[in-house]
């Protein structure tokens, strides 16, 4: 039978109890907005007032099930993943003597089969004289920094420092980040800007249709390219900006020749 201590006066129920888990000065603003996201849906569902003594692994799972039965397996995932926190969090406050999170089990994710695209086949489409300067420079963009299609996309003139070869970036998570560029794009770029002071970087008529797919395969490429050089883990997500690397080695494939001085556009 699972036993509880004493809790502190604030941290008796679940929301008081969440409430102080959001809290953690440590937690980043990203991973603050998610785990928020899981556990107000939880005390929608179980109760804000619920008493911890009364939130048992049964009752959680049965919640879980209710809330997020029919989503995709990777978005189960991460709200089973901020559950597991929360309740590893309230056992080292000594909040429960038992984890209420047993029983709940990651599901199985579709293997991602986007390969990355070997270098030695960038380097030939690059070398192509039919692909525009557009078109390259915007490759080239996505590959040297690692940054997503989004990021790069929505780049502005005045985001780009030709002289130190990087741009400023929001990221996904809404952080101002500094992006670095190497050698091919520097030399494409200002050919790209032509004198203009301000505006979008990329000027077209509607978005590139095979944006989403290019910047995947690319982001892919150049974290391909360093791990098959021996780079570390932690230097090429550094470079690619992710912050767990389980995610990060979904970017990371096998099976394709991919040397192409990596190394050196991650800053090693």
């Amino acid at each position: 039978m699972r036993r509880v201590v004493a809790l502190p006066p604030r941290a008796r129920t679940l929301g008081d109890a969440s409430d102080a888990f959001l809290a953690q000065p440590d937690l980043a603003a990203s991973s603050r907005r998610s785990y928020e996201q899981t556990l107000a849906r939880l005390r929608t569902i179980l109760g804000a007032e619920r008493p911890l003594n009364l939130l048992g692994a049964a009752p959680l799972s049965a919640a879980m099930t209710d809330a997020w039965s029919g989503v995709a397996p990777a978005t189960w995932n991460r709200h089973v993943a901020t559950v597991r926190s929360f309740a590893a969090w309230c056992e080292r406050q000594g909040l429960v003597t038992d984890s209420i999170a047993v029983g709940l089990e990651r599901r199985r994710e579709p293997v991602d089969r986007t390969k990355a695209i070997p270098y030695a086949k960038l380097d030939r489409l690059w070398r192509r004289a039919d692909v525009g300067l557009r078109e390259q420079a915007l490759w080239r963009l996505l590959y040297e920094t690692a940054g997503r299609a989004t990021e790069i996309l929505s780049l502005n003139v005045e985001d780009v420092d030709l002289a130190n070869r990087r741009a400023v970036v929001v990221s996904k998570g809404g952080a101002t980040e500094l992006l670095h560029f190497q050698a091919g794009a520097a030399r494409r770029l200002p050919h790209l800007i032509a004198g203009r002071a301000r505006g979008p970087l990329f000027l077209a008529n509607r978005r590139p249709a095979p944006a989403r797919y290019a910047g995947h395969s690319l982001r892919a490429g150049l974290a391909t390219s360093a791990a098959a050089e021996g780079v570390p883990e932690h230097a090429i997500a550094r470079q690619t900006g992710h912050k767990s690397l389980a995610v990060l080695h979904r970017y990371i494939r096998t099976g394709s020749l991919f040397r192409g001085n990596a190394a050196a556009r991650v800053g090693l």
